[in-house]
């Protein structure tokens, strides 16, 4: 039997769901930090002013926490843009 919250997310299309999974592991990231970051295609499933959202969010908490590198695989331009390398 699936709970109603079960339910909901199910309802949720995919750039919605990758939208959800990142704002909890930037949540967290904030209260807990890691050395590093491996993002796999996260924006796969999101629009590109999405995708470009994502970038400038991940280049503004490397650039804010020192010691902290976010490495990602993409395939979209939307998202290279705000990179370093």
């Amino acid at each position: 039997q699936q709970t109603e919250e079960s339910r909901l997310i199910q309802q949720l299309s995919g750039g919605q769901k990758s939208l959800v999974a990142l704002a909890f592991i930037f949540a967290i990231q904030r209260c807990d930090r890691a050395p590093f970051y491996l993002f796999d295609e996260i924006d796969a499933a999101l629009d590109p002013s999405y995708r470009s959202a994502v970038g400038r969010l991940i280049k503004k908490e490397s650039e804010g926490t020192p010691n902290v590198q976010f490495i990602t695989v993409t395939f979209k331009p939307e998202l290279l843009q705000s990179a370093d390398r």
